[in-house]
């Protein structure tokens, strides 16, 4: 799964929320947690996407109680799962792709081969 136009989409009060909500779970809080959000509304960077949908998958999954796959794993906008079925993969990704309004995300679903990272392996390493 990819999301699409990640950068494009996340609104900036909710990207700001999630800084605020791991900036506030931070062990050392030095700098302030309120001098790096500053810094976050001055320059929004790649690690705020990747903070904003570190923060809306922690919510989804938090709410959602449908199949999970066994695997899942993200790397910025880019998802992979596996599931035991076929259906169960097709409603979780259902439930992804329609739990935050900004977030749409394109998807593949293939028996025998991985397309991730804009990857594609069939299996075969040479």
């Amino acid at each position: 799964m990819d999301i699409t136009s990640l950068y494009t989409v996340i609104p900036n009060g909710e990207g700001l929320l999630a800084l605020k909500h791991f900036f506030y779970q931070r062990i050392f809080k030095e700098p302030k947690s309120e001098t790096l959000i500053r810094f976050a509304e001055l320059v929004l960077t790649l690690s705020y996407a990747n903070f904003f949908v570190g923060f809306v998958k922690h919510q989804f999954f938090s709410q959602y109680n449908g199949p999970k796959p066994q695997l899942y794993g993200r790397c910025i906008d880019d998802c992979i799962g596996a599931t035991s079925t076929r259906e169960e993969l097709i409603q979780f990704i259902t439930a992804v792709n329609s739990f935050h309004p900004a977030l749409k995300y394109t998807w593949e679903i293939s028996d025998d081969c991985l397309s991730f990272l804009d990857i594609l392996d069939n299996g075969f390493m040479h």
